[in-house]
């Protein structure tokens, strides 16, 4: 049985979909499924490398910590990684293959896909769902075309999409309808709810704006989740300004986000969008 899917893509960068992303990970594996996190592109400073000598997006490693798996190759199958002269390192199926233009998949954008969909259902066999993180923003006009990472990969494998925002930094709302309305209409049917994450405060206080967003996009917000103090790395910023120390550390921290996701999701809605995509 090939694994159902739920992916996450934001606003922007930096809302929080990698710590999300392992949330999920850790939830649904408590819940008894085997998961898996998949991100099809990261352009970071930094990697993280395997026990095979393999090497990933740290975002992505963390996350298969949190399902409670070895992370593989496959799971994040090209790596960008930005040097200080403006060229990348590129890393495919976690191998470094060369050093190119920063606007290197531009003009690879159909052979990576295709090298991508090749990891993704490899993983799609061995579990029940993936979790997948999308990447910066999915409303660029300019990239949508050779998009890979976002609407790209999610319209191939026809994947229900949660639209994340950050409140902390304000405009939440507007980024949240802003980011729909650039969509195609065919890209935008992909979209299954909004969540709004790094919330702090009261949650009585922000109505009516969740209610008068749902009604002007036709979306439910699944979930208002609070902002986390915790010890683990959003790929190439900390999330926090502290680390986990040890495993033992960063399983506390799964922990946390895990509880928090249970409290503040609408677990049961974003169940149903996963087994039946609707």
């Amino acid at each position: 049985m090939s694994a159902k899917t739920i992916m996450l893509q934001g606003t922007m960068s930096h809302v929080g979909k990698t710590i999300l992303t392992a949330g999920l990970c850790r939830l649904f594996s408590e819940l008894g499924y085997r998961t898996a996190p998949f991100k099809a592109q990261n352009l970071s400073s930094k990697g993280t490398v395997l026990a095979d000598g393999s090497e990933i997006g740290t975002g992505q490693a963390i996350q298969a910590r949190a399902a409670g798996i070895i992370p593989v190759a496959a799971m994040n199958p090209l790596l960008l990684k930005a040097n200080m002269d403006g060229t990348l390192d590129v890393f495919l199926h976690g191998k470094k293959q060369s050093r190119d233009r920063a606007d290197y998949y531009f003009f690879h954008r159909n052979e990576l896909m295709r090298e991508i969909l090749s990891d993704f259902n490899e993983l799609r066999e061995k579990y029940d769902i993936i979790c997948i993180e999308g990447a910066g923003s999915p409303a660029e006009p300019n990239l949508q075309q050779r998009d890979i990472a976002n609407m790209g990969l999610a319209r191939e494998i026809d994947a229900p999409v949660l639209l994340v925002g950050d409140i902390e930094r304000g405009g939440v709302f507007a980024s949240l309808y802003g980011t729909l309305m650039l969509l195609p209409e065919t890209d935008r049917k992909l979209v299954k709810g909004l969540i709004i994450n790094k919330f702090t405060g009261e949650e009585q206080y922000l109505q009516p704006a969740p209610r008068i967003l749902e009604e002007n996009t036709g979306l439910p917000v699944l979930g208002i989740i609070p902002y986390l103090s915790i010890c683990l790395e959003e790929e190439d910023v900390s999330f926090s300004r502290k680390t986990a120390k040890n495993s033992q550390d960063e399983d506390d921290c799964f922990r946390q986000i895990s509880s928090a996701l249970r409290a503040h999701l609408k677990l049961e809605e974003i169940m149903n969008i996963i087994w039946n995509n609707k």
